[in-house]
Parts: structure tokens; sequence; C-alpha cells
């Protein structure tokens, strides 16, 4: 679900006067930028915050911000070719049957965040997630995957129903994951998630949010179902991918 912002790209005439400002730093003014920058890519995904190009010139290059897509263009390269990473435009759209125009992640909607470029095979290598982190991500991955399968979005009734066939009370304590509604709550804070109030019914809605947009695609969804079921043969588990496919697509 991850998708490409035209905003990544500055416009030509944009792009002509962002060059004439680099040409006319010192060469140590750019590597110390783009430093910066990598940096505070690095450390604001360990604290998975996402970052505005206000958060970017204030904190990594406040005095050169009229070089800012050409040095943030210099520091996706070197994310790219030494940590196999790049920043992503977060997308807070939410699907077309939302009832509500009120997003817990509308703040979102222009900061970046930052992925791995690496084929899902190679990224484990890279994680270093501790023993609760890993807990979390676990359950985060069936929460996405319940909501992905039931249309992209999901009522914290329905999602409560299906987590409690997992032992595991929505609006309780798990022996696992602790206070659940505080997990939601940073779940809803990092971005993973995003939620609204209907207007006709006042359920609560979750969707997935901006940073799992980036991170998450729907191949990994289905796959991550499919893999619930190993005794499947190959050609059961293709079916049981496309049915998934088809049924999360037609509501």
């Amino acid at each position: 679900m991850a998708s490409e912002d035209s905003d990544d790209y500055p416009e030509p005439a944009t792009q002509s006067r962002t060059s004439r400002h680099a040409s006319n730093m010192d060469p140590s003014d750019v590597e110390r930028c783009v430093n910066n920058i990598v940096r505070l890519a690095i450390y604001s995904e360990q604290k998975r915050q996402s970052l505005s190009r206000e958060d970017i010139v204030k904190k990594a290059i406040p005095d050169h911000s009229r070089a800012f897509d050409w040095l943030l263009q210099q520091a996706q390269t070197r994310l790219k070719h030494i940590f196999g990473m790049e920043l992503v435009l977060a997308d807070s759209k939410r699907p077309k049957k939302s009832n509500s125009s009120t997003s817990s992640q509308a703040k979102l909607s222009k900061n970046y965040i930052l992925r791995s470029t690496l084929p899902s095979t190679e990224r484990m290598g890279y994680i270093s997630w501790n023993e609760e982190e890993s807990k979390l991500m676990n359950l985060l991955t069936v929460i996405l995957s319940i909501i992905y399968s039931y249309g992209h979005s999901i009522t914290h009734d329905s999602l409560k129903i299906y987590l409690n066939r997992l032992n595991i009370d929505l609006d309780g304590k798990s022996e696992i994951f602790g206070e659940m509604p505080v997990v939601m709550k940073t779940f809803l804070r990092q971005g993973y998630l995003d939620s609204t109030n209907g207007n006709e019914d006042n359920e609560i809605y979750y969707y997935w949010g901006p940073r799992s947009k980036v991170l998450y695609t729907e191949e990994d969804m289905i796959d991550f179902i499919v893999q619930m079921y190993p005794d499947l043969t190959v050609g059961k588990k293709n079916s049981l991918a496309e049915a998934i496919q088809k049924a999360a697509n037609s509501n």
C-alpha cells in the first residue's frame, strides 16, 4: 500500500533555484548537512517519529533551507547506498468508504518516514527489535492483516471479536501485551494505525496508518495470512491468496 508522491521531486524552476543555492555551498557544509539529515532520519525512525520538511530544515540544515531538495536527494543517495533505506512521504488518505473527515493521523500527510529498500527476505538481519518490541510488531501484523482482509477498515467491535478468538481482549489486559487500550494508543500515536469516529453510528473505525502504508504492502499481509496454513498444497495456497485479495478489495 505504499505509494509515491509527486512532492518527492521539486518542480523544474524550484530545482534550478535549489541547485544554484547548493552550488554556492562549501563542500564541508554540504557534507555536514547531508550527514545531519541522515542521522536525523535514522534517529527519528528509532523513535517511530515522522519528519516534516520543517523538522529537517530546523534540526539538520537551518542555514541552507533553500537547498532543501538538493540536500535531501544527496541524503537519500547515502541512505540507500550505505544503509539500504529511504525517506518516503507518508500517505494519510483513508479508504473512500470512510464516513468521517476527522483522522487521528491527518497531521502526517506531508511527513517523511524512513523505510528499508532491501527485499523482505534480507531485512531481518537489520532489524534490532528487543523481545517486547517483537511481540508488539507481531500483534501489529495480526491487526493489519485483519484490517486488510476486512476491506481496509474495521470497527472497534468487529476487531474485538477477531482478537477474542486469539484470547486477546481489545478493551482489557493481555498477559503477553499488557493493557490493550495503551497498546492501541501507541500504534495510533506512532502512525501504524489510523482511527475515526463514524458520523452516523458513532463507531470507532480502524485503518492502516501512514507508517504502515509505507512499511507494509498488501502482498505482505496476504503472505502472512497464507503462512498460517502451512499444510496447504501450493495450489490451495494460491487459491487462498486470491480469495483474500478478492475479499479485501470487494468491501
